[in-house]
């Protein structure tokens, strides 16, 4: 009988091995995995979590099994590098509630063929595609571009292996994605429709020839490290008429100017945001004074700032984003 029951066990363990998982990733998102059907289900509410590594993230042993993702409705984000080196991956399908893709959310898999985004999204991190069939041939793909720019729900995105000097958005666009024109060293002038209300980080960063570009007042979000490089952001940062103090503004978000020794920053009324990146490294900042107007902090607005030990941050301020304080005392 004993053997009997060992050699039940010893039979089953590789279905064992197999068998099916679940968990959770988000504070109210769950997840399931059917190792029969290869299918990764992700269920619940609100937002999936953002993974640091690749130890964090529950599937990760059998990444490479996983055929099949579904993200149902209620769930609002896909986490960082959610689904980073699913290999196997041929087909994602994504619920109406979500309304943004991670970072490097699915990043070299390199067998997915087939995504369906709803209208609902209207974010797409960097990378969140990268290294995959479906983002390639939908960035080659004529019917999709505009010049060349390629367009998923209005953001706006570099198509793939092109030559670009020159940039005029469509109307209706409504936002620029981060990185989605970095590095484009050929390009000189871009155009920006109204319908524009939001700038990615690095989205023109090392733009070498960018001298002409108009910002409608529409835009109330200019990431970090936005125009880093550029000999326009440059020209306007060395402009006076554009300074208040050490201090720079677009559609009243304030950056600091170029080539400035700044000990304290006190931003004028009716400033609404600190953008991205803004004031990092500046290490003899002592003192920053916010007015009741600014609602939202940029990525690491003040990291760096090693010597600032007075700060008031009003009532006002409804979002201070990623590493803002960030090696300050």
């Amino acid at each position: 009988m004993k053997k009997q029951l060992l050699s039940i066990i010893f039979a089953l363990l590789p279905m064992l091995a197999m068998a099916d998982d679940s968990g959770s990733c988000g504070t109210n998102v769950t997840y399931t995995y059917n190792s029969t059907t290869k299918t990764l289900t992700i269920q619940g509410s609100g937002w999936m979590t953002n993974y640091n590594s690749s130890s964090d993230i529950p599937w990760f042993s059998y990444r490479h099994d996983i055929q099949t993702v579904i993200i149902e409705e209620g769930v609002t984000s896909i986490g960082r590098d959610a689904f980073y080196n699913c290999s196997g991956l041929t087909s994602v399908t994504i619920g109406n509630g979500v309304t943004s893709v991670e970072d490097f959310a699915f990043e070299k898999c390199f067998g997915l063929t087939s995504v369906t985004i709803p209208n609902s999204v209207t974010s797409i991190g960097n990378g969140a595609f990268e290294d995959s069939p479906w983002w390639n041939n939908y960035s080659a793909d004529p019917a999709n571009q505009y010049g060349n720019i390629i367009y998923i729900n209005d953001i706006a995105y570099k198509a793939i292996n092109t030559s670009i000097t020159s940039c005029e958005f469509k109307e209706g666009t409504i936002g620029i994605r981060g990185y989605a024109f970095e590095n484009c060293s050929g390009i000189t002038s871009v155009t920006i429709p109204n319908s524009v209300t939001s700038i990615g980080y690095d989205a023109f960063s090392g733009c070498s020839k960018l001298t002409s570009i108009t910002i409608p007042n529409s835009v109330t979000s200019i990431g970090s490290s936005a125009f880093y490089g550029s000999p326009w952001w440059n020209n306007y940062s060395a402009d006076p008429a554009n300074q208040y103090g050490n201090i720079i503004y677009i559609n009243d978000i304030a950056y600091k100017a170029n080539n400035t020794s700044i000990t304290s920053c006190e931003f004028k009324e009716g400033t609404i945001s600190i953008g991205g990146n803004a004031f990092s490294g500046c290490s003899g900042l002592t003192s920053v004074t916010i007015p009741n107007s600014v609602t939202s902090i940029g990525n690491g607005a003040f990291w760096g700032c090693s010597g600032l030990t007075s700060i008031t941050i009003p009532n006002s301020v409804t979002s201070i984003e990623r590493y803002a304080f960030h090696d300050c005392i």
